[in-house]
């Protein structure tokens, strides 16, 4: 089976391209220049393009850009990391960072460069199509963060592993806050990258359990659901868009495991997946009007998890825009 750029990066493999090394780390593939010959690519004002590379043996930031985006590596971290700009487009991916002293240690003990070891992030840009499918399923390893002018979505992706490496234990122990810091740093990259490059919107979406369920409600064709209160039944969702709803309970909000055994008396608006045995009670009772209970039923037992919702306007809660889409369904059901 093939597989895209995204699955390569999740299991640490570094797509074929043109490695930049700030520190001339001499890897196959790699295309450089010494200092001297590389007129001011030691400056803050340094552009590395996918046309040319440059290499610095001082301390200065030094910053890349592809397809028009800018990305500055700050000069503590500029002889520690390798930047690669893959030469394909394939899945939008713009850079990917590793670190250097982890990369290096690996090829000291015969892995290959492309193993994926030290591998820090890599940011990328998607269209709404495949972000909306994304936002339906799992994302570890991916955060949408920022949207341009033209709907475009930029993805920070991430390791969901350690891939600190050294040759001995004793170097491992060593260098752990050198690790440490350039991960911290690594985790900064995404306001940065928006401050940086001009036209872009911070943006996100939370994908608990919750969010991922509203959002197929909402985005998935044909997806097979209902919502239902004690008023009128469960209501089909016949038609009606409920992309404005995701927005408000998912964009720029965040849904957070809340350890209790009951929720509150009182009523609940149901958002149910048969075909998932899988429900979403969002109480209506004051004060809890941001609280959601999920419900799984396996082999004939329920499960009950809970998880409390902050939304991006704090003055709109979880269970009134839950009401807002059953109204909406309940009038295209008459």
């Amino acid at each position: 089976m093939k597989k895209n750029t995204k699955d390569l990066l999740k299991m640490g493999i570094v797509i074929p391209a043109l490695v930049l090394s700030l520190a001339a780390c001499g890897a196959s593939g790699t295309t450089s220049a010494p200092a001297s010959e590389a007129g001011e690519a030691a400056t803050a004002e340094t552009v590395v393009t996918t046309e040319e590379a440059a290499v610095t043996e001082t301390a200065e930031p030094v910053t890349y850009e592809n397809e028009g985006m800018k990305m500055t590596i700050p000069g503590e971290f500029a002889d520690k990391v390798i930047v690669t700009i893959p030469e394909s487009k394939e899945d939008g991916v713009l850079f990917t960072v590793s670190e250097k002293a982890s990369v290096d240690a690996a090829v000291a003990m015969g892995e290959s460069a492309e193993d994926g070891y030290g591998w820090l992030f890599a940011i990328g840009k998607l269209g709404e199509e495949e972000v909306n499918r994304m936002l339906c399923n799992d994302m570890s390893g991916q955060i949408v963060f920022a949207q341009n002018a033209d709907g475009e979505y930029y993805i920070y992706y991430h390791p969901t592993d350690v891939r600190y490496n050294r040759e001995t234990p004793e170097q491992m122990e060593a260098d752990q806050e050198d690790w440490s810091a350039a991960c911290a740093w690594a985790d900064s990259m995404r306001d940065a990258f928006i401050a940086e490059n001009e036209g872009l919107t911070a943006k996100s979406f939370d994908n608990s359990t919750p969010a991922i369920y509203i959002a197929r409600a909402a985005l998935e064709e044909g997806a097979n659901f209902e919502i239902s209160t004690t008023e009128f039944g469960p209501m089909a969702p016949n038609g009606v868009d409920g992309v404005p709803y995701f927005e408000k309970l998912v964009q720029n909000a965040k849904y957070e495991y809340v350890d209790m055994e009951e929720g509150p008396d009182g009523e609940y608006v149901v958002l149910s997946f048969p075909d998932d045995n899988v429900r979403f009670d969002f109480f209506k009772a004051d004060g809890s009007k941001n609280l959601i209970r999920q419900v799984t039923t396996t082999d004939g037992e329920e499960y009950s998890y809970y998880f409390q919702a902050t939304l991006a306007d704090e003055s709109v809660q979880a269970a009134d825009v839950m009401q807002e889409w059953y109204n909406a369904l309940v009038e295209a059901n008459k």
